[in-house]
């Protein structure tokens, strides 16, 4: 029997979970953890028309959801109604599809612009975006100071999250917060739920050699010799699960400033190309605990058993198949990234 969870949606503050209990099809929940919008979605019965006329939404209205199972509540969070749509035929039937993005991103935040930091730290770039749409920053953003710093054609989202990514943090928007979380520490932590193999509905998961790299490389202009200098940056332990060849190294292209810019680009760079050996999905019966952002175990897979980080999770409940959960997974501590060693000037 399909595993069943209790659900409230509100629509502008009204509580609107009675309306929609008897037509509902599907509720859907999208949880990011970076670089995209969290969304959200309600697929609805429409046979009476009452969705299309006097029940129809909105745009730019506000939906708050929470989905509760075994006393545990997720908060999906505000979601802005962003496109409506229809869809019906002569054996279908009809049904409404609201959805909806995370609400307090801007639009502001999404048009292409083109400006030029100069010597500002990554915090106080993060600033100055932040005080611009009114957001507060969460996290340790780190104050490394850098020369030129040039946004050309990109959106302040993106622009934010090239920055971010390039040296080692994850970033995201939600409830007007800017949060910065260092990858390091978020994907290292210990795990909040474990499964074993007969508590998975089902699973896909690979694990592939291109594209994993022993070492990686960056330069950066030395002002006292005027000479580009190459450095290396290396991991001290490689565990038996990653197998690369050891002339495999990764090229950053990126030119940096100095030797602080170079380690920490490379170090970032080197973890996440290598922490992509191992991905895959999972589907288990709804669970509120499964968000983007935490560290799941798996247990009774041979090889394939470990610590895997969440980097997408689909909470959907619905009429035909109940609670069901899908998230999107990484491996994590498949090499020892606490000893990376530091770099070397070549």
């Amino acid at each position: 029997m399909p595993k069943q969870a209790i659900y409230k949606v509100t629509y502008n503050t009204k509580d609107i979970t009675a309306d929609i209990s008897q037509c509902l099809i599907s509720l859907d929940y999208q949880d990011e953890v970076e670089g995209q919008s969290d969304e959200f979605s309600i697929t609805l019965e429409d046979a009476q028309g009452l969705w299309k006329y006097e029940w129809y939404p909105e745009k730019g209205s506000l939906l708050e959801a929470w989905i509760t199972q075994d006393s545990i509540t997720l908060y999906c969070g505000i979601f802005e109604i962003d496109e409506v749509v229809a869809v019906g035929g002569k054996d279908s039937g009809d049904t409404i599809v609201i959805k909806a993005l995370a609400a307090g991103i801007k639009e502001g935040i999404r048009t292409i612009k083109s400006f030029a930091h100069e010597n500002k730290t990554l915090r106080e770039i993060a600033s100055t975006v932040a005080a611009k749409y009114g957001y507060q920053i969460i996290g340790n953003v780190p104050s490394i100071i850098l020369g030129r710093q040039t946004q050309h054609r990109e959106t302040d989202l993106h622009y934010l999250q090239r920055l971010s990514n390039e040296f080692g943090l994850q970033f995201s928007i939600r409830n007007k917060k800017m949060i910065f979380t260092d990858i390091f520490g978020l994907e290292g932590s210990a795990a909040v739920i474990s499964f074993k193999k007969n508590q998975l509905t089902n699973y896909n998961l690979k694990d592939k050699t291109a594209e994993t790299f022993i070492e990686a490389t960056s330069t950066h202009f030395s002002p006292k010799t005027k000479k580009t200098v190459m450095m290396k940056t290396t991991y001290g332990v490689v565990m038996k699960s990653v197998s690369v060849p050891k002339h495999d190294f990764l090229e950053i292209k990126i030119r940096t400033e100095n030797p602080q810019q170079a380690e920490m680009i490379a170090k970032a760079a080197l973890y996440r190309a290598n922490s992509l050996q191992q991905e895959g999905t999972l589907t288990i019966p709804g669970s509120p605990l499964v968000v983007c952002g935490i560290n799941i175990e798996l247990t009774e897979l041979g090889m394939f058993s470990g610590i895997w980080h969440c980097t997408k999770s689909h909470h959907q409940v619905s009429k035909t198949d109940g609670y069901v959960t899908t998230p999107e997974i990484k491996r994590v501590n498949t090499i020892a990234k606490e000893k990376m060693k530091q770099p070397d000037v070549v």
